[in-house]
């Protein structure tokens, strides 16, 4: 037994080059509109967001990896704060991707990330940087060299500060929709 899984081992670790030589990077962009959930939908209106993305796969692979950076950013309603004032949220994330094979089809995706949440108005300031997570799912579209996608993802960042979630000290939740594109 334990010859037989140092044989599996010593090969996995003779691929694991070969799989990384293979792989295959790629960049992009997205954006589209962000709509706030919970207490923190309660204190913003619904906003926007832009994102970079860097793909690493390796062809025919079920399994990638996508890293993003993305702004959102929401008014707060006029019932909590003045009227130009606005919550913000700069993300990092590391997600993994699951794909069907082929150009075209479904892809689940998922990932843990670095959520800063900031309150930007007139004499207020307060910002705050947690762990969070995410989790969606979308439909990809080859285009030959492009590769277009649209999708939708739950973010969540547990106990956001005050500043960003309209007085009441809990998660800050949203979902982007995303349309974009990858080369």
């Amino acid at each position: 037994m334990s010859r037989t899984l140092l044989t599996v081992s010593v090969l996995a670790a003779l691929a694991l080059p070969l799989a990384v030589a293979n792989a295959q990077l790629g960049f992009g962009v997205a954006a589209g509109p962000s709509l706030a959930l919970g207490d923190f939908g309660n204190a913003v209106d619904a906003g926007y967001h832009v994102t970079g993305i860097v793909n690493i796969s390796v062809p025919l692979a079920p399994v990638g990896v996508r890293l993003e950076g993305s702004f959102n950013n929401f008014n707060y309603k006029s019932s909590f704060a003045s009227i130009d004032a606005k919550a913000r949220i700069y993300s990092g994330t590391a997600n993994v991707v699951l794909s069907t094979p082929g150009i075209l089809g479904p892809y689940l995706i998922g990932g843990i990330g670095a959520y800063n949440t900031s309150a930007v108005c007139t004499g207020c300031t307060g910002s705050d940087t947690k762990v969070g997570f995410n989790g969606g799912g979308g439909f990809k579209f080859g285009l030959g060299n492009l590769s277009a996608f649209a999708e939708a993802r739950y973010h969540y960042v547990p106990a956001a500060s005050n500043a960003t979630t309209g007085g009441s000290n809990s998660s800050t939740q949203f979902i982007p929709l995303s349309v974009g594109v990858t080369f």
